[in-house]
């Protein structure tokens, strides 16, 4: 195993500790498509006896908290306090612009109560992906921009959300792992296909399935249904055969991000659709929210704005 890609508090490695039933190489050791390696995944995580990996302790315990509605906020800090690092995360994600423009933050009392349990939360997951999940030597740059991408669609959809009256507590968390099938994908094909196959030939494969591989890893997390269920449909925005507003946000949310230039794939690939809604879905998801053509206009310019915010080091994203 890559020093690097897991840490002891979490297990994230035990996901690629199944050997896949199929390698996606062909006679003669050319890359095949990878329908095989999500198919089996799929199936991993589908089986009776399958042991889910496990999120860091840490993100546990803040999202057990916050399910919990008798928790109280000494209860969150002593949580966070017991890790140095990332309290000392959550004090400057809590001092920057993304969310605070009001007074001096000196403690992790003074944080947890400016963000909120629910921007805690969301804090606490998206520090998780991105130290422990984002991270694979052998598709570093599709990961990097994965990470990127995640990150601003998740602030994007706050701002689409508030803008448009989408209710829904979970919006940013559903941004921040729409994709992470795709991450679960690469990092089981780093660690056990040889030769590993391109980026490019996987795309294809990647983006079919993506969003079932996406839908399957949070369900076994365990957060709520409402999360799963967007994750899974965030491209055609219908949920249980209805059009869904916060899919729909999502939907918008990723556009936006990818005409900021904050896409999976390498700015400037012209005529890619990886990882891209259909412009007959966009339109869907605009419909659904009342979205008219100045509204998205002015969308388009405002997310230039957080997209440079969230680059910038202002959320709780790693440097690159």
């Amino acid at each position: 195993m890559n020093e690097g890609r897991c840490s002891p508090s979490f297990s994230y490695c035990t996901l690629m500790a199944i050997p896949l039933r199929t390698r996606i190489t062909a006679p003669g050791g050319q890359p095949v498509a990878a329908t095989t390696v999500t198919d089996d995944l799929l199936n991993r995580f589908q089986a009776a006896n399958y042991r889910p990996p496990a999120l860091p302790t840490i993100a546990q315990q803040v999202l057990k908290l916050s399910n919990d509605m008798h928790a109280t906020y000494e209860q969150f800090c002593r949580v966070i306090e017991s890790d140095p690092v990332f309290a000392a995360r959550i004090l400057r994600i809590a001092r920057s612009a993304l969310y605070t423009r009001r007074g001096e933050i000196r403690s992790v009392q003074q944080a947890v109560l400016r963000l909120g349990i629910e921007a805690l939360r969301d804090i606490v997951i998206e520090d998780a992906l991105n130290m422990h999940v984002f991270r694979c030597r052998e598709y570093e740059g599709v990961m990097e921009r994965l990470r990127r991408h995640s990150v601003v669609t998740a602030h994007l959809a706050r701002k689409v959300a508030d803008r448009f009256g989408v209710r829904g507590e979970y919006v940013f968390l559903c941004g921040l792992l729409h994709d992470i099938g795709i991450a679960v994908t690469l990092l089981a094909i780093a660690d056990q296909v040889r030769p590993r196959p391109s980026f490019e030939s996987l795309e294809a494969e990647l983006h079919a399935a993506h969003p079932k591989l996406s839908s399957a890893l949070v369900t076994m997390w365990e957060l709520p249904t409402e999360v799963h269920t967007v994750v899974a449909c965030h491209h055609e925005i219908a949920a249980r055969g209805f059009p869904d507003p916060l899919a729909a946000t999502i939907c918008l949310a990723e556009e936006l991000a990818n005409g900021a230039g904050v896409g999976v794939v390498r700015s400037g690939t012209l005529g890619s659709t990886f990882d891209r809604s259909s412009p007959f879905n966009i339109e869907q998801a605009r419909a659904e929210l009342g979205v008219d053509d100045e509204a998205w206009e002015a969308l388009r310019e405002q997310a230039a704005e957080v997209a440079e915010a969230v680059l910038a080091g202002g959320s709780g994203a790693t440097p690159a």
